[in-house]
Order: structure tokens, then C-alpha cells, then sequence
């Protein structure tokens, strides 16, 4: 049976691109970097450690997210309300062939924070009690919102995450790093959110992309990906991490 031809409501081939890419690392191995060598790379920038010439939108400038909102100093800049409002405005309309950076998701947490910093009231109980709860499932639906926006643009997008060694829950170290991700649920379920999860290390000058899993990380290659089972990395210092691994398309 062809089924392509029931011409269902919606229906249409799958895209060949694994829409969101994650690129977890330490500082200075290169994560933001590797991101931009995909193709039409445009970067939403909380970091600000943009490569010169990449086009990029400063969400980092507290002048830029005011005049977006339609805010002003001394109010606080709500970046990561402005991040929310910016995908549902654009991300409709990006091309297909452009790749939709964010740099970093770390920064969005912080940014995130700094909202719940300045206030407090939102959180607070009638009987003056800080309602962290409330906070938690206040930042879960914020994710859930996120991610959403992320997935129904029409193009790829890569993110970038700070890593942190893993603990259990007797706070005691694992041995893994894993993404900078704090509290509530969507902690648990955020690597579910992307198709590919890959590490960017520095060993001795030499910039790699670790593409396996070890006992340091938990890799994850989209199966249009066909890398050897032996190979780990892929050393990038004098080519991309795109190019790197558009050698493994199937």
C-alpha cells in the first residue's frame, strides 16, 4: 500500500534535517563556534561570544529588549519573556535554509532567574512565604512554551548548554556531565527535546566533537547519521563541526 497518495489532512514527507541539535561543553571548547558553522547561521545571543560577522539578534543588550517590549529602564529587561515573543513572531517565518542558533540555553536559565529575582511577589504566599513550587511549575510551562516555538520553526536549530557534572540524589558526584538544567520536571526530559546531543572538548588545542557516549557522557546521533561504531570523535580544528559530521549523512 502507498500511503502517500491518501492525501490526509497535513501529510507530507518527513524533513531530512534533525530539527534540534544540542551542543553541550565546557568554557573554551568551542560550543558557539561549532554552532554557527551551520549553514545561514542566525544566532539569538545571550552570551554575547559571537564569532565577528555571524548575523545575530542581542538579546544580551538591555537596550534592544526594552525597545522590543516596549519597555524601559529602570524596569527590568525581561529577556527571557522577549525570547518567548521573538519565536512567536518570527520563528514562523524563518527560511527553510537558515539555522536558527541559540546561545546559550544556560543563559536563558540564568535569564530566567533573573526574572524570578526581581520578582519575588509573583512567588510569594498571601502569608509571605516564598512559593517555590509555584516558581517550578512556573519555569516548567515557561520550557514547555519554549521548546514548542523551537520545534514549529520550518528550520533547524542548534542549541548551545554549559555542562556540569552530574550528581545523584545524595548530591554526591556521578561522573557524568550533563546540561546545565535547573529544578522541576522538564530538568528530567530536556535532553528528550532534541534528536542529537553532542560535546565539544579541548584536548591540548586540538578542538573535538565527541560523538560516543563514555563514562563522562551520554552521546545521541540521529539515525540519518551512519558514524562508525569506533569512531568517537571528530576533530574539527581545521574544518566545522557541520562539515565534520556531513560526512556521516546517509
Amino acid at each position: 500500500m502507498d500511503i502517500s497518495n491518501l492525501k490526509l489532512p497535513g501529510q507530507r514527507p518527513a524533513s531530512d534535517f534533525n530539527h534540534i541539535i544540542g551542543i553541550q561543553g565546557e568554557p573554551n571548547t568551542g560550543k558557539t563556534t561549532a554552532a554557527v558553522s551551520w549553514p545561514n547561521a542566525l544566532l539569538l545571543d545571550f552570551d554575547k561570544k559571537c564569532p565577528p560577522g555571524v548575523q545575530t539578534i542581542p538579546f544580551w543588550e538591555a537596550k534592544w529588549v526594552h525597545e522590543y517590549l516596549g519597555t524601559k529602564a529602570p524596569l527590568f529587561a525581561n529577556r527571557k519573556q522577549a525570547l518567548i515573543k521573538w519565536l512567536r513572531d518570527a520563528g514562523p517565518n524563518l527560511p527553510p535554509d537558515l539555522t536558527l542558533i541559540l546561545d546559550s540555553y544556560t543563559a536563558v536559565e540564568h535569564c530566567y532567574q533573573e526574572y524570578v529575582n526581581q520578582n519575588r511577589a509573583v512567588f510569594t504566599t498571601t502569608a509571605g512565604e516564598y512559593n517555590q513550587r509555584a516558581m517550578y511549575l512556573d519555569k516548567f510551562n515557561y520550557n514547555i512554551e519554549l521548546f514548542a516555538l523551537l520545534k514549529s520553526t520550518p528550520c533547524p536549530v542548534v542549541l548551545t548548554f554549559h555542562e556540569q557534572v552530574a550528581r545523584n540524589e545524595k548530591g554526591q558526584p556521578t561522573g557524568k556531565f550533563r546540561t546545565v538544567v535547573s529544578g522541576g520536571q522538564f530538568k528530567d526530559v530536556l535532553e528528550g527535546c532534541v534528536g542529537m546531543m553532542v560535546r565539544t572538548l579541548n584536548e591540548k588545542g586540538r578542538y573535538l566533537l565527541q560523538v560516543r557516549s563514555n563514562d563522562v557522557f551520554d552521546a545521541m546521533i540521529a539515525p540519518g547519521y551512519k558514524i562508525p561504531l569506533d569512531v568517537k570523535h571528530l576533530d574539527i580544528t581545521d574544518t566545522t563541526a557541520f562539515q565534520a559530521l556531513q560526512k556521516y549523512k546517509a
